[in-house]
């Protein structure tokens, strides 16, 4: 746990230090890049027995070894990430060179989007840490990198790219099958703000007022709509497992749900008021409806298990999202310094439940 903590500290340690030689806004670039290689050194250089599923992982990784490409395409996980195993396991068969490439794959991924959106980086690498996304890139390191292409996704589709939007999406499923739920998300975005009736008043509440209702039927009808759901799409996973939920009271009270809801309510009461353009409003708007969807998956989280992994491709806009509106409003630096210490608070009551702790080296 102790390497976590100081990894954070560190991150404000870097830019006390680089602000008085450098200046801040370099001082903020440095803090970043050097926390970055810290990330990459805790997560790359881990034992086996830290993180949910890295153990399972390097199972995968020495089979991938001794499959040929007919193999690897029939094996039971995703084909792009078995190709992705494979080609690492061309290049070494040591498995700790497989877990530096998928951080350092992941979290330059991160950076990249960090720096080309958000109007205060330091910001939202912070969040990204506190949030509990780095942790969870060391449990969940197939879908980390499927949420690498999604952040191009996002790109792709914010430039109004849409075959390469398609291309990437599709990829990424090749590493995650939940990850092609993007394009039914993105498909509704368009519909809703791009197209012909997103001129028409009132189509977008009327499109949530309806898509609330379903949510509700789901819910309510779950041991019944599943298991036809599981057939349609040949789906083999055990939907009674996927009945259990993850935990009312953790998911759907959460504090992460509290802050979506609360960053699109100051997004909807406080939009005039934002110092934005007009480009800028079209992201925010995206992003506000990435946000929406976060939230109703995890409602939907709370009674389906099936929906928890889900919404990491949507909640981590969320590191994006709310640095920006805060910069926008100009808020103080005493109600800055309020939420830092918040966010510190719940990342150090998190610390002792997750699957990366406690963190051991592979030396």
């Amino acid at each position: 746990m102790n390497i976590y903590i100081i990894n954070l500290i560190m991150l404000f340690v870097w830019r006390i230090v680089f602000e008085k030689f450098k200046g801040k806004e370099k001082a903020v670039e440095l803090s970043i890049k050097i926390t970055i290689f810290q990330m990459i050194f805790i997560a790359g250089l881990r034992d086996i027995s830290v993180g949910t599923d890295t153990l399972t992982y390097s199972y995968i990784f020495d089979s991938a070894g001794t499959l040929d490409l007919r193999g690897l395409v029939k094996y039971y996980i995703e084909t792009g990430y078995m190709i992705w195993n494979k080609l690492i396991h061309l290049l070494t068969h040591n498995y700790q060179f497989l877990l530096i490439a998928n951080i350092t794959v992941t979290l330059l991924a991160v950076k990249r989007y960090i720096q080309k959106y958000s109007k205060d980086q330091f910001f939202s690498l912070f969040l990204f840490i506190t949030i509990g996304y780095f942790m969870s890139a060391m449990n969940i390191m197939r879908q980390f990198l499927a949420l690498s292409l999604i952040l191009f996704v996002y790109d792709f589709y914010i430039e109004r790219k849409y075959l390469k939007t398609l291309v990437l999406s599709i990829l990424a499923a090749m590493f995650h099958l939940s990850a092609v739920f993007i394009l039914f998300v993105l498909l509704i975005h368009a519909i809703l703000y791009r197209s012909k009736l997103a001129s028409i008043k009132k189509i977008r509440c009327i499109f949530f007022c309806m898509a609330s209702c379903v949510f509700l039927i789901i819910i309510c009808n779950a041991e019944n709509v599943l298991p036809v759901l599981y057939e349609m799409f040949n789906l083999k996973w055990n939907y009674k497992y996927a009945l259990s939920g993850a935990g009312i009271e953790i998911h759907v009270f959460s504090y992460s749900l509290l802050m979506k809801i609360i960053i699109s309510l100051l997004y909807f009461f406080l939009i005039d008021k934002l110092c934005i353009n007009i480009s800028e409003r079209e992201n925010y708007d995206f992003w506000n409806y990435v946000n929406l969807i976060s939230c109703a998956i995890n409602v939907l989280a709370g009674y389906l298990s099936m929906f928890s992994r889900l919404n990491l491709y949507f909640s981590v806009t969320t590191i994006i999202f709310l640095p920006n509106i805060l910069k926008s409003f100009n808020i103080n630096k005493f109600l800055k310094c309020f939420i830092y210490i918040g966010f510190i608070v719940l990342y150090f009551t998190s610390l002792s439940s997750d699957g990366a702790v406690p963190w051991t080296s592979c030396f």
